[in-house]
């Protein structure tokens, strides 16, 4: 799923949430249908009380929050429900993404009922838990996200807090090596020509690749880059860049140094 335009200026946080609600997906269509149907989930039945229902409430909670996630988090593209950034950011205030430290303690206590029971306790309920508290990481990861995209520029540029203006109020700009483009300041006749290397810049991000321990993940990731490279300047340039923040998305951080240079080579 390519990001809508208007919000590239924060695509790679975005691209982590699209990742995280895949997560998500795969936990509500898949661990959760299979441990409540394929294995030993109908011994909740013949528990007493409050077992019963606690293991009950568990799996219908957990899989509740997972296909909740799993819809919401791709939703930012479509302007119709969320015409803003700040429109898609603040709707997840109150909700599942703030009660993290309540669902931790919730489930710690299904836990504790859980090895009470044994040896009774169903195989499934001690896996439920496991994938419940692997989601309560998912939504700890959607928090930190949401929280970045609150101090971003264009979230403030919504909300009033920053003008328009400021946006020309730029400092010194360092950037090493492109081949002759021009640079506009504050669209007026303060541009600067500038060279950024992109040669520099892919083999920069060859070397990140190859310390990246998932051999699929980095055989993917160099074919992107060898497609960026070979669509340099050319319309084709802007989508293959897309493709390789999408694939990277669970490995910004080790691209953050090259990104600022890579994003300058959009429309060259």
């Amino acid at each position: 799923m390519d990001i809508r335009k208007d919000f590239l200026l924060v695509e790679t946080y975005l691209y982590r949430l699209l990742e995280l609600a895949k997560a998500f997906k795969q936990h509500d269509t898949e661990d959760w249908v299979h441990l409540k149907n394929r294995e030993d989930f109908e011994r909740v039945y013949q528990l007493e009380q409050p077992f019963r229902d606690t293991f009950e409430e568990l799996y219908a909670r957990g899989r509740e929050v997972a296909g909740f996630m799993a819809d919401r988090l791709p939703l930012f593209n479509y302007a119709k429900e969320y015409p803003t950034l700040v429109d898609f950011v603040d709707s997840f205030d109150g909700g599942w993404a703030d009660e993290i430290a309540d669902f931790r303690i919730w489930v710690n206590e299904v836990e504790t009922m859980s090895v009470k029971l044994m040896p009774r306790s169903p195989w499934a309920i001690r896996r439920m838990i496991e994938v419940f508290n692997d989601q309560l990481r998912l939504l700890d990861a959607v928090r930190k996200t949401l929280d970045i995209l609150k101090k971003s520029r264009l979230y403030k540029i919504e909300k009033g807090e920053v003008s328009v203006e400021e946006e020309k109020s730029y400092g010194t700009v360092n950037i090493h090596n492109l081949h002759a483009s021009k640079v506009n300041i504050q669209s007026t006749d303060s541009s600067i020509n500038v060279t950024i290397g992109s040669a520099k810049v892919f083999s920069d991000m060859r070397q990140v690749i190859q310390a990246i321990g998932d051999s699929g993940v980095k055989s993917k990731l160099f074919t992107r880059v060898d497609e960026m490279q070979a669509e340099m300047g050319k319309p084709g340039f802007l989508s293959r860049y897309q493709q390789f923040m999408q694939d990277a998305a669970n490995h910004m951080t080790v691209f953050t140094p090259v990104l600022p240079a890579l994003a300058m080579m959009i429309g060259m």
